[in-house]
């Protein structure tokens, strides 16, 4: 069955579609990359399967994982709303144009918080698309 879609020339068909399959086509790639990275995460990007990994776990692996896949979870000392990542109150890692970027709060970039903060900065930097200096 046809629409009146199928009569526009190709350019405009083009130009409408690309805006509305930009953001999709641009979230399957960042998947795809996290899951060439991260065969460990072969599975579990869906919620139902990530709870059924992580049912009953709090451990900070699996709020990292969390982030990865956008979902907001909460454990002891680090949390994620699914876009960022928190080691107490301190913003540690953020999503920019579908990439993950970690903040390195450790003594080696010289903005050592805590030991605490320094692991959960050190595991999701495992994980991240991107490590920065938080003085960047």
């Amino acid at each position: 069955m046809n629409s009146y879609l199928d009569l526009l020339p190709d350019d405009l068909y083009h130009t409408i579609y690309r805006l509305v399959f930009t953001d999709i086509i641009n979230e399957c790639v960042r998947r795809r990359v996290l899951d060439l990275k991260h065969r460990s995460l072969n599975h579990y990007q869906t919620l139902d399967s990530y709870d059924t990994l992580f049912k009953r776990y709090r451990i900070n692996r699996s709020i990292v994982y969390a982030w990865l896949l956008g979902i907001k979870r909460t454990g002891n000392r680090i949390w994620t709303d699914g876009d960022k990542l928190y080691s107490y109150e301190l913003m540690i890692g953020y999503t920019h144009n579908y990439e993950k970027v970690v903040k390195l709060y450790t003594a080696n970039t010289g903005h050592y918080c805590s030991q605490t903060t320094s692991t959960h900065c050190n595991m999701a930097s495992q994980y991240a698309d991107i490590s920065i200096s938080p003085s960047e």
